[in-house]
């Protein structure tokens, strides 16, 4: 069963977050990321869908209509907080710092399109049941009337071949010191 999340979910979100998707966030302290899933419910535009089995959640996929804006309010809300943490979690796990460089130091690409597919999980003690193509549909039949929306996707990510198998073609590539990223694409209509 899917369903749109509430509040009462995050725990659950950020502890799936956590412990089953390799992204800077996940080296954050499990705090850090409920606040971020906190204050994007909260928002406008957003959707977090969650698949249950047994009624425990078993993943999510979250999605925004401005990924520029993605982190703006929770910085300027939790400022301290946020720097702190970043500081934290960059002296810890320097390959992310080289990235962040990269990013400043390196021409970047803006996409015009700003509604993307952000985070989607599947706890892995469910995974193989067919959970992240459930998700996917779901997802893209809440936004379908869109008829278009992008993700970014690292290549050594195991779901970079599903997104292909699954409709997704490619809109950049970009190629910084740490690793190379794929900015993809999908057409709804």
């Amino acid at each position: 069963m899917i369903l749109k999340l509430e509040e009462k979910h995050i725990v659950e979100v950020a502890k799936i977050h956590k412990e089953n998707l390799p992204s800077f966030l996940t080296k954050f302290p499990l705090s850090f990321i409920e606040k971020f899933y906190h204050l994007q419910i909260s928002r406008k535009n957003q959707l977090l869908l969650g698949v249950f089995e047994n009624e425990q959640l078993a993943g999510f996929v979250f999605g925004t209509d401005d990924v520029e804006k993605l982190y703006e309010d929770l910085i300027q809300e939790n400022k301290f907080y946020f720097y702190f943490n970043t500081f934290k979690t960059l002296l810890f796990n320097p390959k992310y710092l080289l990235l962040f460089l990269g990013k400043f130091l390196a021409k970047t690409y803006v996409s015009p399109c700003k509604r993307q597919l952000v985070y989607i999980a599947v706890d892995s003690k469910t995974a193989k049941k067919g959970f992240g193509i459930s998700l996917l549909k779901a997802f893209e039949k809440e936004w379908e009337q869109f008829g278009y929306y992008e993700l970014e996707v690292e290549s050594k990510n195991s779901a970079f071949n599903f997104y292909k198998k699954n409709g997704f073609f490619l809109v950049h590539e970009a190629n910084n010191w740490v690793e190379k990223k794929y900015l993809l694409g999908k057409n709804l209509k």
